[in-house]
């Protein structure tokens, strides 16, 4: 085995690496890192902010950020069937006195994000986990780095993190979601987008719009061939007092896919259905039914809250052979926005 040569300066004044570097004498990884440096004297005021209770000011104990996982604009992959088209997501919660945080979320061919780790000194949150159960595991690897906003309310967050999903699986494998797999020699680069989430306390609500104003947000499905055959399950969403939804009546001519929707404005979970049923291609004289379920969650940007997420999609059989049962299912983009 070749020896592996760790080579790393420690600043110790801001608690990171400042400069790390991993060697076999061929090929070099330049790393970087952070200490922990948050307790009950030194809490993470500055990302959680603060309450008045009394006289005394204290820091908030929970911290609670929501963010997406999404193809950057101007990638050449946003359009390639071969990688999933929606947006991962997921949430987590800042500890005051520990800086620690659970990420839980989804990406978006429908693996589980779950895993610990804390904020560095600077706003730093590292990202890495293993996913599927192929021998040849995949990844989500990057870095989150958190803006701190004035008040804490405010706080953004960014960064880029790396993709991948293992190919071979045997000719006689049932998976039907990306079983060729993606980003093996080159990792799919997604951005992370979003910051610290608030619930709209009333009369406010979500998607900062006016509640008075009908069709004031909309629900929009892209990719994954979605919008083949028409109609498409787009429609108009009023939000109403108490971040309630409304949408057209199911089946009706404003909503003939029969979307739903549930909205959590305590967390900015998203969710819903929405069902196609069209003529098999390969016997017309039967219909083939696919009811769909999409999920996401509401982030927020410079511009404001908007809602992010992914939609699986089975295909409809194109080739002798193909079925209802085993055709591709492909990641399409679930956007909840205003007009």
């Amino acid at each position: 085995m070749t020896p592996l040569t760790l080579n790393f300066i420690i600043d110790a004044t801001v608690g990171q690496i400042s400069v790390g570097s991993i060697t076999d004498g061929v090929d070099t990884v330049n790393f970087t890192g952070w200490r922990n440096s948050w307790s009950k004297t030194n809490p993470a005021t500055i990302f959680n902010g603060t309450y008045t209770k009394g006289t005394a000011t204290l820091t908030v104990a929970s911290a609670y950020h929501t963010f997406a996982l999404t193809l950057p604009d101007g990638s050449p992959l946003i359009g390639d069937a071969s990688v999933p088209q929606g947006d991962g997501f997921a949430s987590f919660s800042i500890a005051s006195t520990t800086g620690a945080l659970k990420i839980s979320g989804k990406t978006a061919d429908g693996q589980v994000i779950l895993f610990s780790t804390f904020v560095g000194p600077n706003g730093e949150v590292g990202v890495f986990k293993t996913l599927y159960t192929a021998a040849n595991r995949g990844s989500l690897l990057g870095t989150l780095n958190i803006v701190a906003g004035v008040p804490a309310e405010n706080n953004l967050l960014g960064g880029t993190v790396s993709w991948s999903r293992p190919a071979g699986l045997p000719a006689t494998s049932k998976e039907r979601i990306y079983k060729d797999g993606f980003g093996a020699a080159n990792p799919i680069s997604l951005a992370a987008v979003g910051g610290r989430y608030v619930a709209p306390v009333s009369p406010n609500v979500i998607l900062g719009v006016n509640p008075a104003t009908p069709d004031n947000a909309s629900l929009v499905f892209t990719g994954a061939n979605v919008e083949s055959p028409s109609p498409s399950p787009d429609v108009n969403v009023s939000i109403i007092a108490g971040s309630k939804v409304s949408l057209p009546l199911a089946g009706g001519p404003l909503n003939l896919r029969k979307t739903s929707l549930v909205v959590s404005a305590a967390k900015g979970t998203i969710s819903g259905k929405f069902t196609i049923v069209e003529a098999d291609p390969l016997n017309p004289t039967k219909n083939i039914t696919r009811t769909v379920a999409y999920q996401g969650l509401i982030v927020r940007d410079l511009t404001g809250q908007h809602g992010s997420g992914y939609f699986l999609l089975p295909q409809l059989p194109a080739v002798p052979g193909e079925t209802s049962a085993n055709t591709k299912i492909l990641s399409g983009l679930m956007t909840f926005d205003t007009p």
